[in-house]
Parts: C-alpha cells; sequence; structure tokens
C-alpha cells in the first residue's frame, strides 16, 4: 500500500513538472498594444504599433447611428434585445417614451430588453430593463460610478488563429444595478463587405456588451519609415571658387580669421617657385615686394631675408 502510495505520489510530480515545463517553453500566444483614445471623431485614424488604422470611414458611414436586434424564444413570451449606438456623441432622447423606459441623458449605448405574448397580437410589448451600457452620465445616488466614456483602442491576437489580428474599440461609463457596463468592439479584416458595414452582437456577460465588427477599414496598413539615401547615391559636391584658400584646409584657422602679411608673403614665394619661366639672376634674392627701379631712395621689405649681408639676417634698414 505505501508503495503504491509513493508511486502515485512519483507520478503526480512527474505530471506537474511536465506542465510546468510546458509553461516556460510555450511563446506567448497573444500580444497587446493599447492606446487612450480622445474619441472617434478627432482619433479616428491612429497608429498601434507599426499598424496604421483609418476608421474615419466607419465612424461617419451613418449618420445618427446604428441599431442593433434581435429575438430569442422565451415562452411564453418573446424577448427582444436592441442596441441604440452612437459612436460620436451621446444619444438623442426619445419623444414620446417615458423617462423611465429610456436610458439616461448621456448615454452613448443603451439597451432595452422588452417581451411580447405571441398569442395576444394586439398587446404592445412591455419593457423589462434598460441598460445604459456606455456614456458620461449624472447618477449622483451611486457614489462608486465614474462617469466617462474613456475610448480606448486595444490590438490583439485572436486566441483560434495567431496570425489574426483585432482591433478592439472600449466604450465605457456604464452602470446597471448589478454594477459598472462597457461595449467591446472587435473589428475584423474583411475586405468583401459591403460599406457602410454594421456591427454586429456577440455576446454579453458580466457587464461587458461585445460587438463584431467586420469592415475593409479594420486591415490597417503598415507604417512606411523613410529610407535613408546611399551615401554612394549622393553627387560630389561641386567646387566653390568664392571657398577659402588652399591652406585653410591645412589649417582651419585660416578660415575663420583674417590672413596675416607672412602667410601673404609666403604664398607669393611659392607662386614664383612653381613658375617655371620665372629665373633668378645672380644678386637677385633680395628682390624687393614694392621695390621700384626708377624711384630714388625709399626701402623695399625684401622677400626673404639675405644670408650674406651680416651674421644675422636682414630685412632692411630701418
Amino acid at each position: 500500500m505505501f508503495r503504491s502510495l509513493r508511486a502515485l505520489a512519483a507520478l503526480a510530480g512527474l505530471v506537474l513538472f511536465a506542465r510546468a515545463c510546458a509553461a516556460v517553453d510555450a511563446p506567448a500566444q497573444h500580444d497587446h498594444l493599447a492606446r487612450r483614445l480622445k474619441n472617434l471623431v478627432d482619433d479616428c485614424a491612429f497608429t498601434m504599433g507599426e499598424v496604421q488604422f483609418d476608421l474615419c470611414p466607419v465612424v461617419n458611414g451613418n449618420e445618427g447611428g446604428w441599431t442593433v436586434e434581435f429575438e430569442r424564444r422565451t415562452p411564453p413570451t418573446v424577448t427582444k434585445t436592441s442596441y441604440k449606438i452612437d459612436l460620436k456623441a451621446p444619444l438623442e432622447r426619445g419623444e414620446g417614451v417615458p423617462r423611465f423606459e429610456q436610458c439616461p441623458p448621456g448615454t452613448w449605448i443603451c439597451q432595452t430588453i422588452s417581451n411580447r405574448r405571441p398569442q395576444y397580437k394586439e398587446e404592445e410589448s412591455r419593457v423589462l430593463q434598460v441598460i445604459p451600457v456606455a456614456g458620461s452620465m449624472n447618477l449622483p445616488n451611486i457614489t462608486s460610478y465614474h462617469p466617462g466614456v474613456n475610448f480606448t483602442a486595444q490590438l490583439a491576437t485572436a486566441r483560434d488563429d495567431p496570425k489574426t489580428h483585432i482591433l478592439h474599440i472600449y466604450l465605457h461609463g456604464g452602470w446597471y444595478v448589478y454594477g459598472a457596463q462597457k461595449a467591446d468592439f472587435q473589428f475584423l479584416c474583411d475586405p468583401s463587405v459591403d460599406e457602410p458595414s454594421t456591427p454586429a452582437y456577440t455576446w454579453s456577460w458580466n457587464g461587458t456588451h461585445t460587438f463584431q465588427w467586420r469592415t475593409k477599414h479594420a486591415c490597417g496598413s503598415r507604417r512606411v519609415t523613410k529610407p535613408q539615401p546611399d551615401p554612394k547615391d549622393t553627387p560630389p559636391a561641386e567646387d566653390d571658387d568664392n571657398g577659402p584658400p588652399p591652406d585653410s584646409e591645412a589649417h582651419p584657422r585660416l578660415a575663420r580669421f583674417r590672413v596675416g602679411e607672412r602667410v601673404l608673403v609666403r604664398w607669393a614665394y611659392e607662386d614664383l617657385e612653381m613658375d617655371d619661366d620665372v629665373l633668378y639672376a645672380d644678386g637677385e634674392e633680395d628682390t624687393m615686394v614694392n621695390f621700384v627701379p626708377e624711384a630714388e631712395g625709399g626701402e623695399g621689405i625684401p622677400l626673404k631675408p639675405s644670408p650674406r649681408k651680416g651674421q644675422w639676417a636682414s630685412y632692411g634698414a630701418a
């Protein structure tokens, strides 16, 4: 008996160990990107990660909003559920409808549940529930209520297909007797749907009302980054005749400051040396820059010192 208990304990330990390893090695099945939106009028076009979405044609495709209705058999009655949806502004109040049979002012999405008895065709339907699903209402008697639609967009991976992404648009701010309410619109990429498209009811549980919305505008497009130019394709810079002198490349300071007289004299001397037509005769080393043979007297400044006029280099008398 003890051996069998030990064997079962060992087997249970192996099962738990295998599950733990599988959980660690399993890749993440769902990636989520979320962001807040100011509203669906100003922020109907937005970016999620590297994907750009434009829901403006969807939001503006139906003035006055949408109505989603369906019925189910609940013998001896037939129960009807109706959703009135507006994504741009609060719903308008219905004329001729009692105040307690419609959602309070500030409601963006309102659910109404009613039933009828098929046996009594002349009998009008009676309203069972009126649920504000989303909006910004004034409910002073409910201290835990926080008004505000608080538009939220979320891009998530589909559970049954990791390659498929679903764009969720959440609208908050609803309230009913058992707690907060919100709407979840799941936009699916479907280029084959005729536009303008409409939402379809999916399920409702624990205050979350889910709708599926198939449209080509949920496909999104990848954000294209501007390519950087290839240095090989860049044309060479053209020569500028008005640029700094050649020596300024070797001496950058010359490009910023005025060139002195010594540098000007050295450039003139180098130009003369590079000229093949210029020949110096004996005794012409002391050629003056400003020497004029016809002028009597006067002094000039030699291009280079004369080593034959003494021990030290002389540039002329003062």
